[in-house]
């Protein structure tokens, strides 16, 4: 067995680990980024949750900011979003704008 000194990136402690008991990365699957950096040409953050209102994965920062813009969309971990992927539809919308002009 072969084992190693790691220290917690949290708390700072360090703990004697055995190397086979450690979990592996998932290598099959693709991390999900957040859509909002990757708009934004930041590709590198990873989601964290999934609006199913939205149809959009959410790191934690946009997260929060649309926590704050929008109440009441319903938001699932990204791992539930990752075993239910097939279930969830882009929805669609359709904006309009109309323009205010002064008299």
């Amino acid at each position: 067995m072969l084992y190693s000194l790691l220290r917690c990136p949290f708390c700072r402690e360090v703990f004697d680990i055995e190397l086979e008991t450690l979990p592996t990365p998932d290598t099959k699957e693709p991390p999900l980024c957040c859509d909002s950096c990757k708009r934004k040409g930041v590709d590198n953050q990873l989601a964290v949750v999934y609006c199913t209102t939205c149809s959009t994965k959410l790191c934690a920062k946009h997260r929060e900011f649309h926590d704050e813009v929008v109440e009441g969309h319903p938001i699932i971990a990204i791992s539930e979003y990752r075993t239910n992927a097939g279930k969830f539809r882009p929805r669609l919308y359709v904006l309009t704008i109309q323009s205010w002009s002064t008299l």
